[in-house]
């Protein structure tokens, strides 16, 4: 899902089937499963694996 009050660095991968809702930053290198939903006001920092394995 396309949040456009989130910050998403280009060098980080989401799969599809994620949900991220308003406020969120992801930094670079972080991946991002399948199935998985960021709540508001996260913040999630470089290298973060999350979700699908």
């Amino acid at each position: 899902m396309h949040q456009p009050l989130a910050f998403i660095h280009t060098d980080s991968k989401i799969a599809r089937n994620v949900v991220i809702e308003p406020f969120v930053t992801i930094e670079k290198d972080v991946e991002i499963g399948s199935g998985t939903w960021i709540g508001s006001n996260v913040t999630i920092m470089e290298g973060a694996r999350i979700g699908k394995n």
